[in-house]
């Protein structure tokens, strides 16, 4: 990571470089490389699901209103609480790091790129939404400030002349 990047979302980013004298007996080592491997094929697996799922989120962001973003939303919710079980499973990913083929390392810390890169994005696509649907509830509260009239009512000799409530006709149907 450079001086200027900011620090990542993703724990496989932002490890510290693999502490020197970790070293294991050969065959003690070549299990411990073999599980190390079996978790990351897992978490790459997981994590390609979870890209998957970021790219259509995505682009249903893209449309305005879409009807399909729901289900998308509850897969992402599902995957996620899959990953952190993942990650709290694994517990020190430093350790695991360090014990990765370094073909398996490597793989990993590409897919772990590419799911930083489609958070980020996901991250700026939500926040633009939030905000537009911020802005488009402020025009409403104010259009339908400006359109409330007095209801007239009767006062307590039966006349007419209650009107100290206001009203406007507004409806909400759906809420990010």
């Amino acid at each position: 990571m450079t001086d200027n990047a900011q620090p990542s979302a993703n724990p496989y980013l932002n490890r510290p470089a693999a502490e020197e004298g970790t070293t294991l007996p050969a065959a003690a080592a070549g299990d411990a490389q073999a599980a190390a491997n079996s978790r990351a094929v897992a978490m790459i697996n997981l994590v390609d699901k979870l890209i998957s799922v970021l790219d259509r989120e995505n682009a249903l962001l893209d449309k305005p209103r879409s009807k399909d973003l729901g289900p998308v939303v509850a897969e992402k919710r599902g995957l996620f609480a899959e990953y952190e079980a993942m990650l709290r499973q694994t517990g020190n990913l430093s350790a695991l790091m360090v014990e990765l083929s370094p073909g398996r390392k490597a793989e990993l810390l590409d897919r772990a790129k590419v799911f930083d890169a489609k958070l980020r994005e996901n991250e700026i696509k939500l926040d633009a939404m939030v905000r537009s649907s911020e802005q488009v509830m402020r025009v409403m509260s104010d259009v339908a400030r400006k359109m409330a009239q007095p209801v007239q009512g009767y006062g307590n000799k039966g006349t007419v002349a209650y009107s100290s409530k206001t009203s406007a006709p507004v409806a909400v149907n759906e809420t990010l």
